[in-house]
């Protein structure tokens, strides 16, 4: 999704110009997750019509959906309709790390296995975006969202952390009737 739905070539806006930069530096962490599922053991090798059942199965249907949904959003947004989708993604998503990292750094000492996605590199690879520095922080600052689009900008951050939830709880249920009860 980040590198479709949020890079637009060719661009002189600056705002797009930012989800460009948000979106190339972004761009290639899923191959920190890949590799994360590698070592965390969860590669196992499926027939291709049972990886087509486990990927297309009504209980994996909402990860699919939030990734309609979000796309949908992105598809129809303006610029700054998608940098607040895109920083409101940003936050679910330090919130997730913020998490799994304290998770990987206490395997890590066990395995002695590193783990991008979910541990400190991904981490520290989204404290350094250069969306995040000073200059960039400071435009982004400058930005005025009209009184007639605030209400619809306050729904999109509010929607993405909806769908996020939504599909995290999902997860959640999903791996509480699989396994039995989580201790959190």
């Amino acid at each position: 999704m980040i590198n479709y739905g949020f890079y637009q070539v060719p661009t002189n806006n600056k705002i797009q110009l930012i989800l460009n930069q948000h979106a190339r530096e972004d761009g290639n962490h899923w191959k920190w997750f890949i590799e994360d599922m590698e070592s965390l053991g969860f590669n196992c090798q499926l027939a291709m019509n049972d990886a087509l059942s486990f990927l297309w199965h009504e209980e994996t249907k909402i990860s699919r959906l939030v990734t309609y949904e979000l796309y949908k959003y992105i598809a129809e947004g303006t610029a700054i309709e998608k940098l607040i989708i895109l920083e409101s993604i940003e936050g679910v998503a330090d919130i997730f790390l913020s998490s799994t990292k304290k998770v990987t750094d206490e395997l890590q000492l066990t395995t002695n296995k590193e783990y991008k996605y979910f541990g400190g590199l991904h981490v520290a690879a989204e404290q350094e975006h250069e969306a995040h520095s000073d200059d960039m922080h400071e435009y982004i600052q400058t930005l005025c969202i009209a009184a007639e689009n605030r209400q619809h900008s306050v729904y999109l951050v509010e929607k993405v952390f909806e769908l996020f939830y939504s599909m995290e709880s999902r997860i959640i249920n999903l791996r509480q009737s699989l396994c039995g009860s989580i201790n959190l």
